[in-house]
């Protein structure tokens, strides 16, 4: 597992409920209890101050959220790099 992938998994577990149980790479996350836009917000906000960047805007769309794999390919399309 990558440390984009780890930084993910970290921040949605920060954001989501309790409830949302136990996440992996592939989890569909719009099926989660808590996993709203305001999640997604939440969750962006969080991993752009954590590495230190913006998302590309043209990636800001419902598909990039759908897991957190989907989230960390957009992150590295966006030219992320983890920061410890």
């Amino acid at each position: 597992m990558t440390e984009l992938m780890l930084a993910v998994l970290e921040t949605l577990r920060a954001v989501l409920p309790p409830s949302a149980g136990p996440l992996d790479e592939d989890t569909q996350l719009y099926d989660r209890p808590g996993f709203d836009s305001l999640a997604v917000a939440g969750v962006l906000e969080r991993l752009e101050d954590r590495l230190g960047m913006e998302m590309d805007p043209g990636l800001i769309l419902p598909e990039t959220f759908e897991t957190p794999r989907t989230i960390a390919e957009a992150l590295e399309r966006s030219g992320a790099l983890v920061r410890e």
